[in-house]
């Protein structure tokens, strides 16, 4: 097995892994022949009413339109790179990955802009995938 094919299947079972860890049924992750959701904004649950929020605007490599490239927050879908850019309200916890599966290439993001409260060691500016779900990172917030 190439280096490719091993992290592929590690991030897959980070995905899942996580799943279980936030109770995340599989059922719940999207159906790859399902319409796409024109949602551009969507915002995770926030684990108390006193959470506080970042916010993300992420993008395609140079803001190239894929329309069934989908931002999934906790294993729900937040919406698709179908304008290039996409831009979210997450919290601390939430688990960020894209499900690029309607995709046989390698597809790259970035984060263009994200809030200094989210601690940046745990969500990668840059992150790629290929025809799969995969985990791009987590927001862990800064005690300011």
């Amino acid at each position: 097995m190439d280096v490719y094919g091993f992290v592929s299947r590690l991030l897959l079972l980070a995905v899942l892994v996580a799943a279980c860890l936030f109770g995340i049924e599989r059922s719940s992750l999207p159906a790859p022949s399902e319409p796409p959701q024109p949602v551009l904004a969507a915002a995770a649950r926030p684990i108390d009413g006193e959470a506080g929020f970042a916010n993300l605007t992420l993008s395609s490599e140079d803001g190239v339109s894929l329309e069934q490239a989908y931002l999934l927050i906790n294993g729900e879908r937040a919406g698709s790179f179908a304008h290039g850019t996409l831009q979210v309200r997450v919290y601390d916890g939430d688990l960020l990955a894209v499900d690029c599966r309607a995709y046989d290439r390698e597809l790259c993001f970035t984060v263009d802009e994200m809030s200094a409260s989210v601690e940046e060691r745990y969500l990668p500016r840059r992150f790629s995938c290929r025809g799969e779900a995969a985990v791009w990172g987590f927001i862990v917030m800064r005690q300011l």
